[in-house]
């Protein structure tokens, strides 16, 4: 599997069709989709399917979500990475972890990771990331990586905060 980039304490590294009982035992959980646009999964064809559609956005625009590996024990703690918005027109940052990784600094780790990866190797200006306004973990996690508030906006009900980091 390939690895796209790392930190002291992750890999991030293309999803996989592999992936699909580690994503499915993640995205189940109620809790994980609290704030997420995609219902909680309810059968592993729908993470096999969250993969598919990851891969062809990596196969369209050269990247990705990615798969977060803790290295100490090589458990599957998440998905995280940058996907291009087509309807939008730009790159946004987005990452999941699963509960028991809370709290811990894996979402600002992998979050900057991500950032890096997209300045760094992928030459982007700007990153956009967005949460719904109530998702104080990831306001924090975006504030943290040095994202900049920028504007809110209304989706499905939900009062969106946008963060920005430009290169």
């Amino acid at each position: 599997m390939i690895i796209i980039t790392e930190t002291d304490r992750l890999l991030l590294r293309e999803v996989h069709p592999d992936d699909a009982a580690a994503f499915f035992a993640i995205y189940s959980r109620p809790e994980v989709n609290t704030y997420r646009v995609r219902k909680t999964l309810t059968h592993i064809g729908e993470a096999e399917k969250l993969i598919a559609e990851n891969q062809e956005n990596y196969g369209a625009y050269g990247y990705g979500r990615w798969t977060i590996v803790r290295k100490e024990d090589q458990q599957v703690i998440g998905m995280c990475g940058l996907r291009y918005r087509e309807k939008l027109k730009h790159t946004d940052l987005g990452y999941n972890l699963v509960p028991e990784a809370w709290g811990q600094g894996y979402g600002t780790e992998a979050a900057t990771a991500c950032l890096e990866y997209g300045f760094r190797e992928l030459g982007l200006s700007v990153i956009y990331a967005k949460a719904a306004s109530g998702n104080t973990a990831s306001i924090r996690i975006f504030e943290k990586c040095g994202l900049e508030k920028e504007e809110c906006w209304e989706s499905d009900g939900i009062c969106d905060v946008s963060y920005l980091k430009k290169n």
